[in-house]
């Protein structure tokens, strides 16, 4: 069974995105290839910069992130490896 990275904000319904994003943020913030469970991680405007280069870089996903964070302000981040959504 595969992992999947998902993002939602804080207290709604999660949104599933691509397996190269989660790859990306699972090396950089959880120390892992993203085949492992983690989260939720909190996520805001000190990420946008981070996420604008991964966006730029043509990360799949990258611009959901953005949009997630100026519209909320604050979203939450994880990734499930058993099928269920947290």
């Amino acid at each position: 069974m595969s992992s999947k990275l998902y993002w939602r904000p804080r207290s709604t319904s999660s949104m599933l995105l691509s397996d190269d994003l989660k790859k990306i943020l699972a090396r950089k913030f959880w120390d892992h290839d993203g085949s492992l469970s983690n989260g939720p991680m909190r996520m805001n405007n000190s990420h946008l910069e981070y996420l604008c280069g991964l966006r730029d870089a043509g990360v799949e996903d990258a611009q959901k992130l953005i949009d997630g964070i100026e519209k909320f302000d604050l979203i939450e981040v994880w990734i499930d490896a058993g099928g269920g959504v947290i």
